[in-house]
């Protein structure tokens, strides 16, 4: 979940070192997100797009994306043996997968900064069990609830606390 929410918000790829991402529909392959967004998903869309480019710094296409990505909202629902540590909010706060070699991937390993990463953007009120991160480009709910509570939680995710 962490490798496809940081991969399909790249809406267009603009740095040489980002996943080349190829998206399938019907008969379809696209190359950018944004094609399969504005062509498959939204094309009406993009008839309302303003073409004109205001800020000539602005290297991109689309008029009002800051460098071409999405923010990710996101429902992380891990079985209750599991435990939540602070690396694992960290790596979902900042989207981060698995490695080449399918190993869990994390871009900080100093502890400190990690704490003073959770200290500040972890929202912990019902820690052991659920957990609120967020980033620039992310929001999550992060549980091991079940039932009611588990639905609930989803349903916020996706209602009250959608952005």
């Amino acid at each position: 979940m962490l490798y496809f929410g940081d991969t399909f918000r790249i809406l267009e790829t603009i740095a040489d070192d980002e996943e080349k991402t190829k998206i399938g529909c019907r008969t379809n392959d696209y190359k950018q997100v944004k094609d399969f967004i504005f062509k498959e998903l939204l094309p009406p869309l993009e008839e309302y797009m303003d073409e004109e480019q205001a800020d000539p710094s602005y290297f991109g296409s689309l008029p009002f994306f800051i460098d071409e990505r999405m923010y990710v909202i996101s429902y992380i629902a891990l079985p209750e043996y599991r435990n939540i540590s602070k690396n694992n909010l960290y790596r979902a706060s900042e989207l981060n997968g698995y490695d080449s070699d399918g190993e869990p991937y994390i871009g900080a390993t100093n502890p400190d900064y990690i704490e003073r990463y959770y200290q500040e953007r972890v929202y912990d009120r019902w820690a052991k069990e659920t957990y609120y991160v967020t980033s620039v480009y992310h929001f999550a709910c992060v549980t091991k609830a079940t039932g009611k509570l588990e639905q609930q939680l989803a349903s916020d995710m996706y209602g009250q606390h959608f952005v």
